[in-house]
């Protein structure tokens, strides 16, 4: 009987934690889209020229890249024209 009434305990807390979750996501969710302004209504028009861009590139000398606290480095003295 009180293993039965623990099993039961323990599901309810379990299932209200995760309606407590849901509910808090949806509350969050609901707030982001009350307060943050819509694209649509801040959209700022741009003109560009007709030739815009006329020509491009992209030079990269001695790219090193790392990651996390010890920076290894992936690619090292790299370089693309």
């Amino acid at each position: 009987m009180v293993l039965v009434a623990n099993t039961t305990l323990l599901r309810l807390v379990e299932n209200w934690t995760r309606m407590e979750t849901s509910v808090g996501a949806a509350a969050r969710l609901k707030e982001l889209e009350d307060f943050v302004p819509r694209e649509e209504d801040c959209a700022v028009e741009t003109f560009m020229p007709k030739d815009w861009p006329s020509a491009g590139a992209l030079v990269l000398r001695d790219l090193r890249v790392g990651y996390g606290y010890v920076c290894f480095q992936h690619i090292v003295g790299g370089s693309f024209d």
